[in-house]
């Protein structure tokens, strides 16, 4: 398969205006978005392994994922839960509140109206 590298991220959103957002990222958050988008998707819904549309689905997800991981109010660490006093609370990690907001982010509709206009939409991404 042919993975994207953060330069497809970019160039996707070259005319955007989080285009600044997407080259500030730091590398490690870049890696992680990468490694997600590159494994999670299904290329049989698309048009194959080495696909436009399947490679700029993947580039506009990561493009989401980016902005959504820099505009966040989460705090900084790997917190997903804590417990006092006998109650306790558990977070989403930030893919999955990113998941969810695909709204919130010009990238996150555009990667949905590729996955709404494809014909099988479950488990396109696992």
């Amino acid at each position: 398969m042919a993975d994207i590298a953060w330069t497809d991220v970019v160039n996707i959103a070259a005319t955007s205006q989080q285009a600044a957002t997407l080259t500030a990222i730091l590398t490690s958050a870049q890696t992680e978005i990468l490694a997600y988008v590159n494994a999670a998707f299904e290329c049989g819904y698309f048009d194959g392994e080495d696909g436009v549309e399947y490679a700029r689905a993947r580039a506009l997800l990561a493009a989401h994922y980016a902005v959504m991981q820099s505009s966040s109010t989460l705090p900084a660490g790997p917190v997903v839960g804590e417990e006092a006093f006998g109650l306790q609370r558990s977070y989403a990690p930030p893919p999955m509140l990113a998941w969810i907001a695909h709204p919130e982010t010009s990238f996150g509709r555009m990667f949905d109206e590729i996955v709404h206009g494809r014909p099988n939409r479950a488990g396109i991404v696992t």
